[in-house]
């Protein structure tokens, strides 16, 4: 038998392997392709999972499942806030709607087809690289706003640098293309990008409010507002701007806010905005820009409510000299402790002048007499309801007893004059503790007919009683005593209706 010779026995665990088996190319193209076939395999399930959770919330979701797409938008708005005009806050979460559509893809449908959802927008744009991002919403939030009247408020930090951009001219051209329907626009950008504004022929037929703040102020004259053609605006907040550089139609405003603009300025405001009715000056500056004063006081018959809060400490005398308010039924001014230029003669002298019935005054006084503040408050015989702060006396005491007895009707009656604020109902306080408890407590006794004559008697002279007091006393002394005597007294006078609040600044409340 010849011998011939066998290949070699393999073991069971052991395979022939192909003669590419060592090329590492083939070897990766075969996992490569291993990788693709799992991917696709994953990209199914995942689209499988989706579909399961969007049947387990048409099967869950009570709300989709039992009401019709148009309740679920009406409950949908409820979810919404407010959009409040002249918010100094500067609100970074949108998300309102964004949050709605991302429960699930039926509620999704639901927000993206509701287009009251998307009537008011506040975008804060906070870094010029994600501006583009920030664009891009702007332009789908407002695209999903159907034909709707829009609210519309922009506003940047101060570390954007718009040098060598074209970020103003991008975002003022997509708020552009809905300038129809404009309703509230607040534009809080630096005053170069009013270049980017609709034309001035253009027309804004539901404009309504108008606010411009531009950031640091503006920058240059040349940065001019047009909006002539706009025949509801009624509101309008400006800061920071030069009035010769803002063209509106003034003589339709009805409301209007100042912040930061000369007296000339403000009085250039009145002339030309014959219909306002509710004025507010903000920070008001010395100085002047150039206008002419008016050579007689204006004539504002339509103001009602006038309020100044003169942060900087400017005199307004002027503006208040130039002016008649026959219709001024609420004033406020207010400044800081350390002004020595409160008009305590103009604004008595404005309300004889005027001839008007003053029924609210606010005011902070700073170092005045009895006897002055007698002469502030009485010309003001309709006042209803009064609230002032002694901000400093420099030793003067304005609020004493002296002071108490001529609001007194029963003291007053004895020496045959008039009392003063014989109207009053409300008077809320602050300032030092410069009269006496009794002497307090005697007033509103007398003007609640707990004293002498009945209130019955009072009023048929023109007398009403007063129904709430509010009292906060800021100086701290150690003589400062509450009795348990005028306690009573106090209590009595709350059980006969009239509403006591006491306190001391810094301090809890004393009855």
């Amino acid at each position: 038998m010849s011998s011939v010779e066998q290949p070699p026995r393999l073991c069971r665990h052991q395979k022939t392997l192909p003669d590419h088996a060592s090329d590492p190319h083939v070897e990766l193209a075969i996992v490569e392709a291993e990788v693709l076939r799992v991917a696709d395999t994953l990209a199914g399930l995942i689209e499988k999972v989706h579909l399961l959770k969007r049947r387990i919330n048409a099967i869950d979701s009570l709300i989709v499942r039992s009401l019709p797409p148009e309740i679920i938008s009406e409950i949908f708005e409820f979810c919404i806030p407010s959009f409040v005009p002249n918010d100094d806050d500067t609100p970074t979460n949108i998300s309102a709607p964004l949050r709605l559509g991302a429960v699930c893809s039926s509620w999704r449908r639901i927000a993206w087809a509701t287009p009251v959802l998307w009537t008011s927008m506040t975008l804060h744009l906070f870094n010029a690289f994600k501006v583009p991002i920030q664009l891009k919403l702007l332009e789908e939030w407002l695209a999903r706003s159907g034909n709707l009247p829009l609210s519309i408020r922009l506003s940047s930090s101060k570390e954007i640098q718009w040098g060598g951009t074209k970020l103003d001219e991008d975002i003022i051209k997509v708020v552009n293309l809905y300038s129809s329907r404009w309703h509230y626009l607040d534009l809080r950008l630096p005053s170069f990008c009013y270049a980017s504004l609709p034309a001035p022929e253009e027309s804004f037929p539901i404009l309504h409010y108008l606010a411009l703040k531009p950031q640091d102020g503006q920058g240059s004259r040349k940065n001019t507002v047009v909006i002539q053609n706009s025949p509801q605006l009624q509101h309008v907040t400006l800061s920071c701007l030069y009035i010769k550089s803002v063209h509106l139609q003034w003589h339709i405003i009805t409301h209007i806010e100042l912040e930061s603009f000369y007296v000339d300025e403000c009085l250039e405001v009145l002339r030309q905005a014959p219909q306002l009715l509710d004025v507010c000056l903000r920070k008001v500056l010395e100085g002047d820009d150039g206008h002419s004063l008016p050579e007689s006081p204006l004539n504002l018959a339509s103001l009602t409510h006038l309020s100044i809060y003169n942060e900087n400490n400017t005199d307004v005398t002027m503006l208040l000299e130039n002016i008649l308010t026959p219709n001024l039924t609420h004033f406020h001014h207010t400044h800081t402790a350390g002004s020595q230029t409160v008009p305590v003669l103009a604004i008595p002298s404005l309300v004889k002048r005027s001839g008007c019935a003053l029924k609210a005054l606010t005011i902070d006084i700073t170092a005045i007499t009895t006897q002055e503040l007698a002469d502030l408050f009485r010309p003001m015989t309709a006042l209803t309801s009064l609230t002032f702060k002694i901000l400093r006396t420099d030793g003067k005491r304005p609020l004493t007893d002296d002071f108490l007895q001529l609001c007194d009707p029963q003291h007053i009656s004895s020496d045959q004059t008039s009392c003063l604020m014989p109207q009053l109902e409300r008077l809320d306080y602050t300032g030092p503790f410069s009269f006496s408890w009794d002497g307090l407590l005697r007033t509103l006794e007398s003007r609640s007919g707990l004293l002498g004559q009945p209130i019955e008697s009072y009023r048929s002279n023109g007398v009403s009683a007063l129904q709430e007091v509010v009292i906060d006393v800021s100086e701290d002394r150690s003589s400062f005593e509450f009795p348990d005597d005028i306690a009573s007294r106090f209590e009595k006078l709350k059980n006969h209706g009239v509403g006591v609040q006491l306190r001391r600044s810094s301090a809890k409340a004393l009855f």
